[in-house]
C-alpha cells in the first residue's frame, strides 16, 4: 500500500470514529496540550522542516531555485530531505502574462505545486511519525509577497512520554488543512500573514496504571501568522497556545 493510500484509509477510518458518537468527548487539559504539540511539531520541525520548510521550499522552487541537497528527476518531480523527513515536489509555473513555462525561473509570477513529505520527527516527549500531502499555489512571485492558498492532508501517529508514572498515550491524528492567504516575505524567507484552519479526526490509546483505553475524537483548530517568532493555535475555540516557528514547540501564553 503506497503512502497516499494509506493515508485515505486512516482518514476514513478515524473520521467515522469520531463520528460515531454525536457527543463530544471532553479533553483533559493534558491531552490539549499532547494534540498541541503534535500539531506545532508537524509546523515547524527544527532544523528547517516541517510545513513551513515546505513553504520556503516550495517558493525557492517556483523561482527556479532547486533547495540545496534537493535532485530534480528526469520526470522532473524535486526530491530531497530536511532532517529525517522526506520531500517530494512536482510544480508547473507560469510568467506575470498568463502563459505556461517550460520550466521555472526567475521571471515566474504563478505556480502550481503538489507537495508530499513523510518521516518522523523527534521532540522533548514526543515522537512523531507524519505523511502529508499537498496542493498549493503561489502568486505574487514578482513582487515582495507571494501568496500562497491550498490544502494538505496529514497523518500523524504520535507516542508520547509521560512526565509521571508509567501511562503512556499514542495518538493517531488525521486531518485536513486548509492555508487561507498565506503571505511569505521573499526576501525575508519567512511568513508574516495569513491562517490556516485545520480539522482532525483522531484516536487516543492510554496505557499503564493497571489499565488500557482508547477514545475517538475530532478536534477544529486555527494557526494565525502575523509575523513575528511564533504562530498562534487556538483548538476548539478554547484553547489557545504559541507555536515556536523555530522549533514546533508548543506553549500556552
Amino acid at each position: 500500500m503506497n503512502r497516499t493510500t494509506s493515508l485515505v484509509f486512516a482518514s476514513a477510518w478515524l473520521l467515522s470514529a469520531a463520528c460515531a458518537d454525536s457527543s463530544k468527548p471532553q479533553l483533559s487539559a493534558a491531552e490539549y496540550d499532547e494534540v498541541a504539540q503534535s500539531l506545532g511539531g508537524a509546523l515547524a520541525a527544527s532544523g528547517g522542516g516541517g510545513d513551513l520548510g515546505a513553504v520556503s521550499d516550495s517558493v525557492s522552487i517556483a523561482r527556479g531555485r532547486i533547495p540545496f541537497g534537493f535532485r530534480v528527476s528526469g520526470s522532473g518531480q524535486i526530491s530531497g530531505q530536511h532532517g529525517a523527513l522526506d520531500y517530494s515536489f512536482e510544480v508547473s509555473c507560469s510568467d506575470a502574462a498568463g502563459q505556461d513555462q517550460a520550466a521555472c525561473d526567475d521571471t515566474t509570477d504563478r505556480a502550481a505545486l503538489t507537495v508530499a513529505w513523510d518521516g518522523q520527527l523527534e521532540l522533548p516527549r514526543f515522537t512523531i511519525q507524519s505523511e502529508r500531502n499537498g496542493s498549493w499555489t503561489l502568486s505574487g512571485l514578482q513582487g515582495d509577497t507571494a501568496v500562497l492558498d491550498g490544502s494538505s492532508d496529514f497523518h500523524l501517529a504520535v507516542e508520547t512520554q509521560p512526565l509521571f508514572g508509567p501511562a503512556k498515550r499514542s495518538y493517531d491524528l488525521a486531518y485536513t488543512a486548509d492555508y487561507d492567504g498565506i503571505a511569505y516575505d521573499i526576501a525575508a524567507e519567512r511568513i508574516t500573514a495569513g491562517s490556516a484552519h485545520l480539522a482532525v479526526a483522531a484516536e487516543r490509546t492510554e496505557s499503564g496504571n493497571g489499565q488500557d483505553s482508547q477514545l475517538a475524537f475530532d478536534v477544529d483548530a486555527v494557526v494565525t501568522f502575523d509575523g513575528g517568532v511564533t504562530a498562534t493555535l487556538v483548538i476548539d475555540g478554547t484553547q489557545r497556545f504559541e507555536i515556536d516557528l523555530q522549533t514546533g514547540r508548543v506553549t500556552r501564553p
